[in-house]
């Protein structure tokens, strides 16, 4: 990928039936250029790609927005100028949520990243339509699987995913 940008732009032409049914906005660049990423919202919900350069791979977020203003930002979570963390999980914990394997993850790109991202849309309306019209029921389950996991791999977790 040339330029982080493109990441934006290839997102938006792969989506346009999707940002329609669920009311989200253009997706927008942001990232760095060793890590693009591009963005994109609903009323309720974000939804953050992002290419992993060295493993030719892309990773899906979703967020619970909070009320007001919000630029994602990674490193420590995701947050807002007051500091306030925010629930936000990788597409295929949800998807896979008990038995989860990065190695036999789709998230590394075969084919085209037009292709991928596509793949990780349907993935999404598939597993997670509620959470795209703004019922996180499921995240109260979902964060006690990846703090497990998190405990049982020894991955440090922020302070702010022990309060809810």
């Amino acid at each position: 990928m040339k330029d982080y940008q493109d990441l934006a732009k290839i997102c938006n032409k792969e989506s346009e039936p999707f940002k329609s049914k669920y009311g989200f906005e253009d997706f927008y660049p942001c990232g760095i250029k060793c890590t693009p990423m591009a963005f994109t919202k609903n009323e309720t919900t974000g939804i953050m790609f992002e290419y992993e350069m060295r493993d030719n791979c892309i990773f899906q977020w979703i967020y619970r927005l909070p009320v007001g203003k919000f630029k994602p930002t990674r490193g420590g979570g995701v947050r807002n100028n007051s500091n306030e963390y925010y629930n936000n999980f990788e597409l295929f914990a949800l998807r896979n949520s008990a038995e989860y394997d990065l190695i036999k993850s789709p998230s590394f790109i075969n084919e085209t990243i037009n292709e991928t991202i596509r793949s990780h849309l349907q993935i999404t309306e598939t597993y997670a339509d509620d959470i795209l019209c703004g019922d996180f029921t499921v995240f109260t389950e979902l964060k006690k699987i990846v703090i497990a996991r998190a405990k049982a791999y020894g991955v440090p977790l922020n302070e702010s995913w022990f309060n809810e």
